[in-house]
């Protein structure tokens, strides 16, 4: 817990001089310490940023910097970014007293919400050419395949006695990623995509990177957007294949096309852009696939499941092989395999 003492000393170098009054640390963060700091007038958002040598990308300067290019072009259903600390890794931010997106709150009207927002994102990205490439950005099909393999290769050196953890690698995620590589890169050569071809500028995005409803806060009854530790430019076609891969809270598939088709018109030649949409969606969930198994990875570093480790790690197994059974059973009638 920060001490009142360093609050008072941050608060002051943020030119902030309302009375404190309380310190709460918020729950539910798995990268890096919050704080909800309770002043006479007002609320500020603390972020403790984690940093270690294994882990070079600098949160703080990428969230931060991200917000205040998003409040100069006028996005407000966002963090006001107040102040930024680089030598103790320290940001303060507005605090938004919203409640976490459920299921239910993933509707016609939010999705709408988080189609404006990115748009919004990409009104004026000619301005943003400081922001950095993505967490993981693609700007290449190559891009992909060589994220993916790594992921692959770093499953494959764990020395891990779980049977069922190195069968199913064996026998079901490393065959079918092996085949979808091969047919990936036959399909990007149909298409005249050159598979180390790198994206233009106009074909690129802004994008908040971890996109989903977990980054999400619903305050009178519209959502928020919250944590943009690995936002950056990307791959259009990433940033809504990953949206609807990400597992905490599923977006349905109904919604797909729409989205799509409510943004293709931004990013360069919308046909082509519909094309590698198409081409990397299956790339991206067999990417969730290896990231639901992370748990394996320097098991004994993991912060998140230092309990009941076994349990959480089948539990794991079973979320990468529901997935995967997913991919396999629409890829025969997908659009391009």
């Amino acid at each position: 817990m920060i001490e009142e003492k360093e609050i008072q000393v941050i608060l002051k170098k943020a030119l902030i001089n309302d009375q404190f009054q309380n310190i709460t640390e918020l729950k539910g963060g798995a990268n890096n310490r919050a704080y909800r700091i309770d002043l006479e007038n007002q609320k500020f958002l603390l972020k403790y940023y984690f940093k270690d040598n294994f882990d070079l990308r600098n949160r703080l300067k990428v969230e931060f910097n991200f917000l205040k290019f998003a409040w100069k072009n006028n996005i407000k259903y966002i963090p006001e970014p107040i102040y930024c600390d680089e030598k103790n890794n320290i940001g303060i931010y507005s605090y938004i007293a919203g409640r976490n997106a459920i299921l239910s709150d993933v509707n016609d009207k939010n999705i709408q919400a988080v189609i404006n927002f990115f748009l919004s994102l990409n009104l004026n990205r000619q301005r943003a050419l400081d922001l950095p490439k993505a967490s993981e950005g693609c700007f290449s099909i190559q891009e992909y395949l060589n994220i993916i393999e790594k992921r692959i290769q770093n499953l494959i050196q764990v020395e891990e006695k779980h049977v069922h953890f190195k069968d199913f690698l064996a026998k079901e995620l490393i065959p079918f990623w092996k085949k979808l590589k091969e047919n990936t890169i036959k399909k990007a050569n149909e298409l005249n995509f050159l598979v180390d071809s790198k994206l233009s500028i106009d074909e690129l995005c802004i994008t908040p990177s971890d996109f989903g409803f977990h980054n999400i806060l619903i305050k009178n009854n519209r959502p928020f957007f919250i944590d943009f530790e690995y936002a950056g430019w990307d791959d259009p076609a990433k940033t809504i294949s990953d949206f609807f891969c990400q597992p905490k809270i599923p977006i349905p598939m109904k919604y797909f096309e729409y989205f799509m088709n409510s943004v293709i018109n931004n990013f360069g030649t919308p046909e082509k852009l519909i094309n590698r949409i198409y081409l990397v969606f299956p790339l991206c969930k067999i990417k969730w696939c290896c990231i639901l198994l992370n748990s394996f990875i320097n098991t004994g570093k993991n912060r998140r499941f230092f309990a009941n480790a076994e349990e959480l790690k089948e539990e794991q197994i079973i979320k990468s092989k529901t997935l995967l059974d997913e991919i396999i059973h629409h890829y025969s009638s997908f659009r391009f395999f």
